[in-house]
């Protein structure tokens, strides 16, 4: 039987710059990757999204836009796990804590052609080619501009507790 599993996360540009987290993949590898994580009961992804990516690099942000849902399949203890992940377009507004110790091994901000080399997962490198497109394609005056569907307040460390679980999507 499948395991089936939701996640969401960000990408974050500052500068010109990309946010990548450095974690251990399943075969205990340090791997480079985007900011991303399971989404809890009752939790949308798009909240979801904000929490993992302070969690895992300690920044506050807003959601720009959605960018991409990537879908890929793989086994984890043997295991056949189907996973869906929910990418956002995040505007970094302030660093308020530290990445996750024992999860996350590095956090650091990077150049789209540095980010390109580091990557290893191939989701990851569609979704740095998707960024690269919207960016370029796109003003960030124009993005923050969506309609109101687009987006969101962000997360704030205060908002935690009280505020995850609702929806306001």
């Amino acid at each position: 039987m499948t395991i089936k599993e939701k996640s969401a996360g960000g990408i974050l540009s500052k500068n010109g710059k990309l946010m990548l987290v450095r974690v251990k993949n399943l075969l205990g590898q340090k791997v480079w990757t985007f900011p991303k994580g399971h989404i809890e009961k009752n939790e949308t992804p798009r909240k979801a999204a904000l929490r993992e990516v302070w969690e895992e690099t300690g920044w506050e942000c807003k959601i720009i836009r959605p960018l991409f849902v990537a879908r890929y399949n793989f086994k984890r203890n043997e295991k056949p796990v189907s996973k869906t992940v929910s990418w956002y377009l995040m505007e970094p507004l302030l660093k308020s804590g530290k990445p996750m110790a024992g999860e996350i091994f590095s956090a650091g901000w990077v150049s789209p052609q540095s980010a390109e080399k580091r990557l290893t997962y191939e989701s990851d490198l569609k979704l740095l080619q998707i960024w690269k497109n919207v960016t370029t394609h796109v003003t960030p005056t124009k993005v923050g501009v969506q309609s109101n569907d687009f987006l969101d307040s962000g997360f704030r460390r205060n908002d935690e507790l009280g505020q995850l679980g609702k929806k306001h999507d």
